[in-house]
């Protein structure tokens, strides 16, 4: 008959080689576990409240059209000579690269440009509640030209008069206006 109960005395006598090697695995499992959590909250159920989506899709958008392509210039433009320049697997893998470093820059900084992004995504959706954090800017456009009135002044005659919203200055030539100029050629 076959005897299944452990034997105590064999692992009182194990080397340090071997629980450095344990300590390893252990180092491993924990790796594991890490990417595990981290693989199980990406696919996580809970649903994202349309914060987050507009968040994370205008991090994305700035990380892809404006950070990339910068990266991707100073990568190619590295003409280092052979022993220090790009290998064959750095050149392979530097679109990936690029793409991490750009996320990582956007997510852990607090970029305007994101906000603004985020702001309008929300305002479309309808859910513009969140504060934007830099100017107050909608438009590229210059603002509509206004007349300029007067309202507080100590004359009465002056008072409530509206100035003129064109004014040109007169534009003179300046070389009528200049002595002119005296050279020696000899």
């Amino acid at each position: 008959m076959l005897d299944l109960t452990p034997d105590i005395s064999r692992t009182q006598s194990i080397s340090p080689a071997a629980w450095e090697l344990s300590s390893r695995d252990q180092q491993r499992n924990d790796e594991r576990n890490t990417f595990a959590s981290t693989f199980n909250r990406a696919k996580s159920d809970t649903p994202k409240t349309p914060q987050q989506e507009a968040r994370e899709a205008a991090e994305g958008l700035v990380s892809m059209a404006f950070l990339q392509p910068i990266l991707k210039q100073m990568r190619e433009s590295n003409n280092t000579a052979a022993p220090f320049g790009p290998g064959k697997g750095e050149q392979s893998m530097r679109t990936m690269l690029d793409q991490a470093w750009s996320d990582n820059i956007v997510k852990n900084g607090n970029w305007s440009l994101v906000n603004r992004v985020e702001q309008r995504m929300l305002d479309r959706l309808g859910h513009g509640t969140k504060p934007v954090v830099g100017p107050q800017t909608t438009s590229l456009a210059p603002p509509a030209p206004t007349k300029p009135t007067i309202t507080t002044l100590h004359t009465p005659q002056i008072a409530n008069t509206t100035l003129p919203s064109q004014h040109t200055p007169t534009v003179t030539n300046l070389a009528e206006q200049a002595p002119p100029l005296r050279t020696n050629l000899r």
